[in-house]
């Protein structure tokens, strides 16, 4: 008998994955250096980490005290929990009573302190502007439930795990002849700016980048266990298909809530997300994770539409999703021509949540009726510093060599 299955998508995304992990997986993953526990979506992933680094900085800043080369808010944010876990945890009231540590941070703390919450699908390739699921150009897809790993080191640092997938997130798409479409601004409006699917040749095909996705997960140095420097088996990273990953049809990718299909393509009973992750290297099962990971993303969004259409309505039965953003346009716009802050901002923030509402749940019933937007973007890039810049003469550890790209 398998795992026990998450009642709701949205139990698996916050962090119900770890118990779908075949035994094989668990073992698997452990030998790599992974905690299946830190695999979920981006928040998931990301508590774990923050939880982790605060472990490690309150032990560090109770030995060594809190770094004056911090910047100010930093600095007091860790002065402050320093001082609160002192303040409870005293010492002793009896003669030669030594004052308590902190507990010891274990290994995976430490590794995890280094790490940041790691997309395995890149949310500007799915997203124009991020946390705004008006802008999302795969219907379901949200920056915070994607599927996430942790990894190591940053993005904008040439050498760490973290900057070679994105590296790969970047160039993968460019390898298959698109070029990046442009960001459209910030601050787009319900319903028609921010879901426009993208157009050739920034258009992304779901099969491309799912094939891509996997492509960057089976050639992860760290998740093939390699030390730092050594080459991927077969030369460096590919930037097209991994051989070996089954790529995703459109139709597959539409209704991405299923794994196997029945007679006739009929979708299977049993979500994917519900299913056993299995596999046969860490890799394997990773990528079978993300593909879980976004078939519950899209189901959550499917099976929230009616939740959506009631936030985006308002509190009057009758009214209008248009309507009733109008309705709270009109109250910003009196409350600022009022001097009233306070109340614009709030009013604001209850306009921003019924448009982003109104975007979730015209998703949600595109992929409920099985025409939902597949295919993702062409993202932009940013340069990346080096090591050497970003720390100093901090020794690098752990870093992917040149060979690896």
């Amino acid at each position: 008998m398998g795992p026990p299955a998450p009642h709701t998508p949205i139990a698996f995304l916050k962090g119900g994955a770890s118990a779908m992990f075949s035994a094989k997986c668990k073992q698997l993953l452990m030998e790599a250096g992974y905690d299946t526990d830190d695999f979920g979506s981006y928040d998931h992933c990301e508590g774990r980490i923050s939880a982790a680094r605060g472990r490690v900085n309150l032990a560090n800043d109770h030995r060594y005290g809190v770094p004056s080369s911090l910047p100010p808010a930093q600095r007091a944010s860790r002065q402050k929990a320093l001082d609160d876990w002192r303040a409870a945890n005293p010492t002793p009231p009896h003669p030669g009573a030594r004052p308590p540590s902190p507990p010891a941070p274990s290994a995976h703390d430490r590794t995890l302190a280094g790490c940041q919450s790691g997309h395995l699908v890149m949310n500007s390739s799915y997203q124009r502007e991020r946390e705004n699921p008006c802008t999302s150009v795969v219907d379901g897809f949200e920056d915070n439930l994607a599927p996430c790993m942790p990894h190591v080191g940053r993005t904008s640092v040439a050498g760490t795990e973290h900057h070679w997938v994105y590296h790969n997130e970047i160039n993968q798409p460019r390898a298959r002849g698109l070029t990046p479409e442009p960001t459209l601004g910030a601050g787009c409006v319900d319903p028609a700016v921010g879901q426009t699917p993208p157009v050739a040749p920034h258009r992304y095909p779901a099969a491309d980048i799912d094939a891509d996705e996997a492509a960057r997960i089976r050639n992860n140095p760290r998740l093939n266990s390699e030390p730092a420097g050594t080459p991927t088996p077969g030369g460096p990273a590919t930037t097209g298909a991994a051989p070996t990953a089954a790529a995703a049809t459109p139709a597959a990718a539409a209704s991405a809530g299923t794994g196997a299909t029945g007679a006739a393509g009929a979708p299977a009973a049993t979500p994917l997300w519900q299913q056993e992750i299995t596999g046969d290297s860490a890799a394997d099962c990773v990528d079978n994770f993300r593909k879980a990971a976004m078939a519950a993303m899209k189901d959550h969004c499917k099976d929230s539409v009616a939740e959506n259409e009631r936030l985006a309505c308002g509190p009057v039965a009758g009214t209008t999703p248009a309507a009733h953003q109008a309705n709270l346009q009109a109250q910003v716009t009196a409350a600022e021509a009022a001097g009233n802050t306070k109340m614009a901002r709030s009013l604001r923030t209850q306009l921003t949540r019924a448009q982003e509402a109104n975007c979730r749940a015209a998703m949600g019933r595109r992929l409920a009726g099985g025409n939902p937007n597949v295919d993702a973007r062409c993202p932009a890039g940013s340069s990346a510093t080096t090591h050497a810049n970003s720390h100093g003469a901090e020794t690098p550890i752990n870093l992917f060599g040149p060979s690896h790209y």
